[in-house]
């Protein structure tokens, strides 16, 4: 009898959301409930069997650290798209590689005892070998492709328990001898997946990116589970997930430690819509943030059942007057947080936030953001600040919920500017001022 792989990780994934969703009906907000399934397109009658498995080794790797087994890793994947699916394993050893690129319905199984790790940045293939769809991003012959790449594939995936390395360290120390000139060094995503749909990535650890981690851009469906990401918290720019463009995408059970923002939710060139984050526990980074590039709108996000512990923030919205859209329909509930540096962060004003009364309204014009049916209903912590939440004087923040929010502010309180909103039971002690400040054209409305 068949086995198919993407069915059984896609039930095992499904199982766990279910598990959730039974755990917290009671103690969370009506949304939760309402939380759909894994869409079924995410099934696919063309999902390869586990007959078609290969071992690299047998096309000539050597799984030493030594020896670059990017040929015959690709050629396994190859072979394995050529009959129609199947299994590349990586198993018993350190695979060092060149850039990959995945398949439609070709499935990367890397066992414990595997490690596939990057070339080191001196011999790491320098210039944009694969034309990506943003040369502004990207250039071509600028940048170099990333470590694990797909374009317009769909039902494929990674799993197996093992960890992926993207040999990180000298690209940091590289960039770091660059920054602040003309040129910069330009770094690789560990793993870049463009307009691809029915994506599994499971059961393994992602550490030492050069840049960020995993970027869907213009992806559907696409389940991240019981990942792990580890990158220095001062590795510059390592963001741990950044959904750009993207619909129906799955965050569950992961723990996110980076030097960036832990997860970034982004619309460049198209919307992100549907994107569900829960179970999941951030270290160190800059929290979990949606933007600052919002050119095509966010909506529909739902988080819930995360925590939080020495981040930069714990929520933060970011956009600004010219890279915005509309930001709508984002929600947060149980959510923990441990000595992180601010609550929450909504601003309009990123990098930049001015002094109250500085800004005067102007124009809407075809970027102004605008942030609208945005809540939280269970937040629970310390910090250093409990939080800010600044609209644009001609764009406030709409339709602002703010429920069962307990924070403990080593600071400043939640200082809010722009906003129309209710709150209900809020109770935050900070070390200086009171714990809800009020700037201009500020209404909350107490229920």
């Amino acid at each position: 009898m068949k086995k198919r792989v993407f069915i059984f990780l896609l039930s095992v994934s499904l199982l766990f959301l279910c598990k959730i969703l039974i755990h917290v009906e009671t103690t969370l907000p009506t949304w939760v409930s309402n939380i759909p399934p894994v869409p079924s397109t995410y099934i696919s009658k063309d999902t390869p069997d586990n007959r078609n498995a290969i071992d690299p080794r047998n096309n000539g790797a050597k799984a030493d650290g030594i020896t670059d087994d990017g040929s015959a890793i690709q050629q396994a994947i190859d072979a394995c798209a050529q009959m129609g699916g199947g299994i590349v394993i990586l198993k018993n050893g350190t695979f060092l590689s060149s850039p990959l690129i995945l398949k439609s319905d070709v499935y990367l199984k890397i066992e414990p005892s595997a490690v596939l790790k990057a070339l080191p940045y001196a011999n790491y293939p320098k210039g944009n070998t694969l034309q990506l769809e943003d040369t502004a991003d990207y250039p071509q012959g600028d940048s170099p492709q990333p470590f694990i790449t797909s374009e317009y594939a769909r039902n494929f995936g990674i799993f197996g328990g093992g960890t992926i390395d993207g040999n990180g360290q000298d690209w940091w120390d590289a960039f770091e001898k660059t920054k602040g000139t003309a040129y910069p060094l330009s770094r690789t995503c560990l793993m870049y997946l463009f307009q691809s749909q029915n994506i599994i990535i499971k059961d393994v650890t992602l550490r030492n990116s050069p840049e960020w981690t995993v970027l869907p851009k213009n992806c559907e469906n696409v389940i991240v589970s019981h990942v792990s990401i580890f990158n220095p918290p001062k590795a510059y720019n390592t963001d741990g997930i950044n959904p750009s463009g993207s619909r129906n995408v799955y965050i569950d059970s992961c723990i996110i430690d980076t030097g960036d923002d832990n997860i970034a939710i982004k619309a460049h060139r198209a919307p992100t819509q549907n994107v569900y984050i829960t179970n999941s526990t951030f270290y160190h980074g800059h929290g979990l943030s949606v933007g600052s590039e919002t050119y095509k709108g966010v909506q529909n996000i739902y988080t819930f059942n995360c925590s939080f512990v020495n981040t930069d923030n714990a929520i933060r919205i970011k956009s600004a007057r010219d890279r915005g859209s509309v930001i709508k329909n984002l929600h947060y509930a149980n959510i923990t947080m441990t000595d992180v540096g601010t609550g929450i962060l909504l601003t309009m004003y990123y990098p930049k936030i001015p002094e109250a009364g500085v800004d005067l309204p102007q124009p809407i014009m075809e970027f102004t953001p605008f942030f609208e049916d945005i809540s939280i209903d269970g937040l629970t912590g310390t910090a250093k600040y409990a939080g800010v939440i600044v609209g644009l004087p001609e764009s406030p923040v709409k339709n602002l919920v703010l429920r069962n929010i307990k924070i403990t502010a080593a600071l400043n309180g939640l200082k809010v500017r722009n906003i129309e909103g209710i709150i209900s039971n809020i109770d935050i002690t900070a070390g200086f001022r009171e714990g809800i400040i009020q700037e201009e054209n500020s209404t909350l409305i107490q229920r």
